[in-house]
């Protein structure tokens, strides 16, 4: 059971951001607060907690670990602040850099596909059909297919993040950090690949906050980042176009309308039209 440190109040912190599921603040010595959104209870905060935990004895490098904490109905993670820029960030302000970082960006990947899974991590097909299943704007025919097709796929027992973008990975003159770990699964490596893709594809293609400059550049940080994994390991093309069909539909469950659209839009290119979801896919990167 997670025993968390009780919190009086925030006077100590200085809010720095927030993300989907929880503010982030620092205090005077270096000590980064994680707290979760009241919606998210304490099992979400075990979970990452426990996460982070085993991740500390890899050499993978991510936030070290202090405490779990509790401030009224909030529950959240106490680590090291470490001192480097979002990608998300640097993406922007130093432009000329991006296939550098898109490269960088696809080694940080490799590097958590390469620490095996372990027992706190539920599976891919856990994850992906728990939320296939309830997925009522897919027709019953559509969700049945790709719950089928999900435990149909290669049975791996790899470190999944499950969320890998460039607002989780922060990266320093010397190395990369990735963060946020609540969402994290055991499975095969070319989902959570897939997930990437099919997330970043929405800011190249759908967007209404990215310019078509914008756009542009992150179309370039797509087809690089995709480029530079398909040379540290295996990666069957086929397959991951199976992997992008099903994250699409797993991702179509988002309750921002565009982005469903965009989504569910992958998914029916997979059933009609491979060839253009293929183009899309690979096209920039072949």
């Amino acid at each position: 059971m997670l025993k968390p440190t009780r919190l009086r109040n925030l006077a100590r912190y200085r809010f720095r951001d927030r993300g989907y599921s929880a503010e982030v603040f620092t205090d005077a010595d270096g000590i980064a607060l994680k707290l979760y959104d009241a919606r998210f209870g304490i099992d979400t905060a075990h979970y990452e907690y426990s996460v982070l935990k085993h991740l500390q004895g890899t050499r993978l490098a991510c936030a070290e670990l202090v405490d779990a904490v509790q401030l009224g109905a909030r529950w959240g993670l106490r680590y090291r602040w470490i001192e480097a820029l979002p990608l998300k960030d640097a993406l922007y302000a130093r432009m000329s850099e991006i296939d550098q970082m898109a490269q960088d960006f696809a080694r940080l990947h490799a590097d958590i596909h390469d620490v095996p899974g372990f027992a706190v991590l539920p599976t891919q097909v856990q994850c992906f059909n728990s939320i296939l299943a309830l997925q009522e704007h897919l027709e019953s025919p559509r969700r049945r297919r790709l719950m089928a097709e999900v435990a149909a796929m290669p049975d791996a027992d790899r470190l999944c993040h499950g969320d890998f973008n460039p607002r989780n990975t922060l990266m320093d003159a010397e190395r990369g950090y990735v963060i946020d770990w609540q969402s994290a699964y055991r499975g095969d490596p070319l989902g959570d690949v897939a997930k990437t893709w099919v997330k970043l594809s929405f800011f190249v293609h759908r967007s209404p906050l990215t310019n078509e400059g914008e756009k542009a550049l992150m179309a370039r940080f797509c087809s690089t980042y995709l480029a530079s994994y398909r040379k540290i390991g295996c990666f069957e093309p086929e397959m991951f176009l199976r992997w992008v069909e099903l994250v699409a539909g797993v991702q179509s469950r988002s309750d921002e309308p565009l982005k469903r659209d965009w989504y569910t839009h992958l998914v029916t290119l997979a059933e009609t039209d491979p060839d253009r979801l293929s183009h899309l896919v690979f096209g920039a990167a072949s």
